[in-house]
């Protein structure tokens, strides 16, 4: 064969040879074996040198040598000391004491403490007691949600007032189970009708929230009203009548702004002077809530001023056609304001049910006898009216209905 041949022969037997164990040649095995040797000995060389760096930055000495003294033959002279070396650390501290040799034999002994020891006490003891922030979970505190309000239980309208109590929040919510809402931290709330509301109030950490809800009731409250018969027309020593119009009242009280007092529904009452009063009803429910109502400045009369009228009238048939009569002022047959003062001016006109003057007269000692165009008016309800002034300027006007009516034996 050539050389070429030879060459390629050689070459694939040198892989065969190298991949089978042979002691005496250089192969595969030894390969392995080297590279293993070598890659102990770099993690040797780098673990040592991690060694150093750890005892070069750390406050504690890297290593602390104790020599002992250990047996021997030789005796030492008198004055003669062994002087032994002290290494302190941060928080441990070696005395080494001299000591006189007085031909005494004794034993020698180095003890050597390795400091990676001490400093993997400290560094394990530093983890314990601290650790690091990065790998803390903080947790926010929890918000608690509470409120007060300035009362529970009230008449309608009701203003209340709610303060919050709660704690480790930064946000708010009302809600006043009436569709109403306030994101104040302590609102106030005007709760306009009688009904039981739940009030809520939601607070806010972040994402975290907490909801807490409280009842308020609201009662209905009643409503006084009252009327007084001929108001404008109220003299001193008159039964004046009281009529109670109030709803959903359980109680009632009146003032007649006299220094008078009455807790009947319907009460009469009479003034002993005349001037201006204010009269008023307080009216109060089950559920103890009020309502007043009041009339302001009631005049009260003084009776010379006062105005008498009959409301009937019988009409005589043998009177005279013209309507005027002078006679029987106080009968049943006349009809004629009567006044506790003679006025200074007197005006008398009454009505028929068409709006039709029947009568009128300016003097005041002219009655209506009850006739109407030259014969008897028929039975009916008529309307009179008496203007004028009394003697001191003061004017009057007095109004009422009159009923004409006739005796069957007529």
């Amino acid at each position: 064969p050539s050389n070429d041949v030879w060459k390629k022969i050689n070459r694939n037997l040198f892989f065969k040879r190298f991949l089978k164990f042979n002691p005496a040649t250089f192969n595969i095995y030894y390969t392995l074996l080297i590279g293993i040797i070598s890659a102990f000995a770099v993690y040797n060389i780098t673990n040592t040198q991690n060694n150093k760096l750890a005892k070069n930055n750390h406050p504690i000495e890297k290593e602390i040598t104790i020599n002992k003294q250990t047996p021997t033959n030789k005796k030492y002279d008198n004055n003669k000391t062994e002087i032994i070396k002290e290494k302190k650390e941060a928080n441990t501290k070696s005395i080494i004491k001299n000591k006189n040799i007085n031909n005494n034999i004794e034993k020698t002994t180095q003890i050597k403490i390795s400091a990676n020891e001490i400093v993997d006490n400290v560094i394990t003891k530093e983890n314990a007691n601290s650790e690091p922030i990065k790998n803390n979970n903080l947790k926010l505190a929890e918000p608690s949600a509470d409120f007060s309000a300035s009362t529970y239980e009230a008449c309608e309208p009701a203003t209340i007032t709610f303060t919050n109590t709660s704690e480790n929040c930064d946000r708010f919510l009302w809600n006043f189970g009436d569709e109403s809402s306030s994101e104040e931290a302590n609102p106030t709330f005007v709760f306009k009708s009688a009904g039981e509301y739940t009030v809520m109030l939601t607070v806010y950490s972040g994402g975290i929230l907490d909801t807490i809800t409280k009842t308020i009731k609201v009662f209905s409250k009643p409503k006084a009203e009252f009327i007084i018969a001929d108001k404008n027309d109220i003299f001193v020593n008159d039964e004046i009548k009281f009529a109670n119009l109030s709803t959903n009242f359980n109680s009632c009280k009146w003032d007649f702004g006299d220094d008078n007092t009455s807790d009947f529904t319907h009460p009469s009452h009479a003034f002993e002077k005349a001037g201006l009063y204010d009269v008023s009803l307080i009216c109060t429910s089950e559920d103890n809530c009020s309502d007043t109502s009041t009339i302001i400045n009631l005049q009260v009369k003084d009776d010379k001023y006062k105005i008498y009228a009959p409301t009937a009238l019988s009409p005589d048939i043998s009177g005279e056609s013209s309507g005027y009569s002078q006679k029987n002022i106080n009968s049943n047959s006349v009809f004629k304001p009567i006044f506790n003062t003679e006025p200074a001016k007197y005006y008398l006109r009454i009505f028929n049910k068409f709006g039709s003057v029947v009568f009128e007269s300016r003097d005041i000692n002219y009655g209506w006898n009850g006739y109407y165009n030259n014969k008897p008016a028929p039975v009916d309800v008529y309307i009179w009216e008496c203007t004028g002034k009394f003697s001191d300027g003061k004017p009057f006007i007095k109004t009422g209905n009159l009923t004409v009516l006739y005796l069957r034996n007529q």
